[in-house]
């Protein structure tokens, strides 16, 4: 069988298995000091017979690869480690596709510690030498047994692509502020564009930071759907290369609940757990073609309610949501009140989900991958074409060399899709907004949130919360399944109402003006007293203000008494001849604030309410400062009681 990958490659020999200067037993150091982002861990394993656990932000891929740790997964990964799993999950894909391996026959090992490698373990390091991957200092050597930063895996990680891979850029480019002229800078920006190796910030990339043991298995994942890459090679390649155990045959798990657990967890988190007609997400059950349709518009449009869109008809079960999949071109098939209860396949699904893409979310690019499937020739070109996209996007992930996709899809393939789906094009979040899926990024809180946004610092979620009532208090998480509709109203009452009150001009401002911007956002009348005593207040001290707000989503919850919406509020003062005051709410009682900065970037916990027979939720009238979470830092003193506290 001939196989040209770039002209590179002949048959080989099996992989051989990590031995010697490249193996977990001759680590000394490695074993001694646990490493978590330049960090020592607290737990060092004490026997091979110890089973380690995964940080919180990994556990569902340890879950989803049914593995088990037999070492700290935090401690920091050698060179030769890194760059040998990576060359044997290559060397899987290609041993289970039938197909030609990686060799080098012509290359040799001129570094001048060759010999501390066996000779099976040399004709690996000969193929990464040969590909580029493995290079050596200007004294000649290789220094596999060194930890990998993060720089240095960019690079391997950009040879790679270029020489094997062929992952298409799927993030525009972008400059950290701590690579600029760094020696991998170019490498680095390649990694992040094909979203292997992510920054740890926005801003930030860490180049020099090491990398863990379960951040390599999170940059494995990330390659599964490109050159044939499944999870089957990723495990096996692990299984070779660390001191790890899978509980199963992950090929043969296709189907299997627990592979499928994390994503019941999310459907129900996002409120789509609702979407199914038993309301139910078990992984285990099937669904009909409508509950499918249903499922995909519900996913693309964030929503579980389009009798706004359309007439309603009860013909059969779920005739609403057909009759808007047939309007929208999201299928053409004849589905009718005889047979709407039809299963639907997986091939149906992906199918389903691809229209609703390219015709809802029509500015994203449709991408093309190269599938080594058995049953390819078994689907149209159209179908063809929407499986290359969703496994190239990463919705779909190919868990063997056959995609079965004529037969009945389970609730925990569809499941799948939805989560990748709305996490990957952003459906479920305000516009504008982008969940953040960097485990880096990620809040120690993250669980109390039904998602995170990239563009909140996660600072932000980590701050406390309010709590009035114990028993009855709500976690943003918690809260969302029921307010999940009430986001667009939450984002455009809190928005608009803290920006009438952080854009204030004394040559403008009346009374009239005053009380007729902030009423609307209010159950009751503004306090008469406050307005008319802030408006001469303004008047008097010739007060200017600029400025703007907004809801850091989705840190909305419920204190046990008010719903709480985290707002970061940004101002400035641009005139004033006083210091006391500057903030309508800060009239509402007889204290004074004094703002000692000129400048002010806030985060508050802004107070609302339901009015009684209404579900709208309004602005409850309280001081802005009750609401500040850094009152120590925020650059406002408030006097009480003739004492003045931070």
């Amino acid at each position: 069988m001939k196989t040209n990958y770039k002209g590179l490659f002949q048959r080989t020999a099996t992989v051989a298995l990590v031995i010697m200067i490249l193996s977990l037993a001759t680590t000394g150091s490695a074993a001694g000091e646990i490493w978590n982002k330049g960090q020592k861990a607290s737990f060092v394993p004490s026997s091979s017979d110890t089973t380690c656990s995964a940080s919180n932000w990994t556990s569902s891929l340890v879950d989803l690869y049914q593995l088990n740790w037999y070492e700290n997964p935090t401690r920091r990964v050698l060179k030769g480690e890194f760059m040998l799993v990576q060359l044997r999950t290559i060397q899987a894909s290609l041993e289970r596709r039938g197909l030609d391996q990686l060799f080098s026959n012509k290359e040799t090992l001129d570094f001048k510690d060759s010999n501390t490698l066996t000779e099976s373990a040399q004709e690996e390091a000969k193929i990464l030498k040969y590909l580029g991957i493995l290079s050596g200092t200007a004294e000649g050597y290789m220094n596999l047994t060194s930890p990998i930063k993060r720089s240095e895996a960019a690079k391997v990680l950009a040879v790679t692509n270029s020489k094997v891979l062929d992952i298409p850029s799927i993030k525009n480019p972008k400059a950290f502020k701590d690579t600029k002229g760094h020696w991998a800078e170019k490498s680095i920006s390649i990694a992040y564009q094909i979203s292997l190796l992510n920054g740890m910030s926005d801003t930030i990339f860490k180049p020099d930071e090491l990398l863990t043991l379960e951040q390599t298995l999170q940059i494995l994942e990330n390659e599964v759907g490109y050159f044939g890459i499944t999870r089957v090679d990723v495990a096996k390649a692990m299984n070779e290369t660390f001191k790890v155990a899978l509980n199963t045959d992950v090929s043969n798990s296709v189907n299997t609940v627990g592979s499928f657990i994390k994503y019941e967890e999310k459907m129900k988190n996002y409120q789509f757990d609702k979407m199914y007609d038993n309301q139910s997400a078990n992984s285990s059950e099937y669904v009909t073609k409508a509950e499918a349709l249903k499922m995909a518009i519900a996913a693309v449009l964030n929503t579980n309610d389009i009798s706004n869109y359309i007439d309603s008809t009860n013909a059969y079960e779920n005739a609403i949501w057909v009759e808007y999949s047939k309007l929208f071109e999201v299928t053409d098939e004849d589905i009718n009140s005889s047979n709407y209860y039809e299963k639907a396949t997986y091939i149906d699904v992906i199918s389903y989900f691809e229209n609703c893409k390219n015709y809802f979310l029509d500015k994203q690019p449709i991408k093309d991958a190269t599938l080594h499937l058995k049953d390819m020739e078994k689907y149209s070109a159209k179908e063809q074409a929407a499986l290359k996209d969703m496994v190239a996007n990463k919705i779909v992930y190919l868990r063997s060399d056959t995609l079965n996709g004529n037969e009945y899809i389970s609730k925990g393939q569809l499941n799948e899709i939805t989560v990748n789906f709305v996490e990957r094009y952003n459906t479920i979040v305000m516009e504008g907004d982008t969940i953040n899926t960097s485990p880096e990024d990620m809040p120690s809180n993250a669980s109390l949130y039904p998602y995170i946004l990239s563009n909140v610092d996660k600072r932000v979620y980590e701050l406390p919360f309010f709590v009035n009532d114990n028993r009855s208090n709500l976690s943003p998480k918690e809260l969302y399944v029921y307010k999940k509709n009430s986001y667009p109203q939450i984002k455009l009452r809190c928005e608009e109402y803290f920006n009438e009150l952080l854009n204030i001009d004394y040559r403008t401002i009346t009374e009239e003006s005053l009380r007729a911007k902030i009423e609307t956002y209010y159950i009751f009348d503004a306090t008469d007293a406050a307005v008319k005593k802030y408006v001469k207040h303004v008047k008097d001290n010739q007060i200017i203000l600029t400025g703007n707000s907004q809801v850091q989503f989705p840190a909305v919850y419920f204190d046990g008494s008010t719903f709480r919406v985290r707002m970061r509020l940004q101002f400035e003062v641009v005139s004033s001849n006083t210091k006391d005051s500057l903030i309508y709410l800060d009239m509402l009682d007889g204290l004074k604030e004094t703002y000692t900065k000129k400048n002010y970037d806030i985060i508050a916990d802004c107070s609302m309410s339901n009015a009684i027979g209404n579900n709208n939720l309004y602005i409850d009238e309280v001081r802005l400062y009750n609401g500040i979470l850094d009152k120590g830092n925020c650059g406002i003193i408030k006097e009480a009681e003739n004492k003045t506290i931070r």
